[in-house]
């Protein structure tokens, strides 16, 4: 049986893909879909211990070939996890824009690219748009918060 695994990037994990990808889980776990949140990248300084106590956390399952993948916030086919398998992509959501084109042309692949602070900021929207706010855990607001704000502050830095 094929799974839904979320995950981002080859590198590292940092707070706005962490909390992305566990909310994107719990949004699709609402929704009756399994899914797992995985990576193989390493959480960078973005994500202070105290959010790495919180729970939920990434869960320890290893991708068969068959499993379907989502990646977040990253869309550069070159910077994914190496546990995805290229061939069974079905969605990228990427607040990085420059392959909006590269995706659009991937059958298949529901991509949604856009300008945005963080990717985090389009999965709360999702959680709004199916009214699955109440499936929000305190811990997992907690978490989402954390990466809008760090983002936000890192983009308004970049801007100086």
């Amino acid at each position: 049986m094929a799974h839904i695994i979320i995950t981002s990037g080859d590198k590292y994990i940092d707070i706005d893909a962490y909390a992305s990808c566990l909310a994107y889980r719990e949004l699709l776990t609402a929704k009756g879909q399994t899914a797992f949140a995985v990576s193989s990248a390493p959480l960078n300084e973005s994500v202070p211990e105290l959010i790495k106590r919180l729970q939920p956390s990434f869960d320890t399952y290893a991708p068969s070939k068959n499993d379907k993948f989502i990646v977040l916030d990253t869309s550069d086919p070159n910077s994914f996890d190496r546990i995805v398998n290229h061939e069974n992509i079905i969605e990228i959501i990427d607040h990085h824009t420059g392959y909006e084109k590269f995706w659009q042309e991937q059958k298949n692949v529901k991509s949604q690219i856009e300008p945005i602070g963080s990717v985090a900021t389009i999965i709360y929207e999702m959680f709004v748009v199916e009214k699955l706010e109440n499936k929000l855990s305190v811990e997992l607001c907690k978490l989402l918060v954390c990466a809008i704000v760090d983002n936000e502050l890192e983009s308004h830095h970049y801007k100086r």
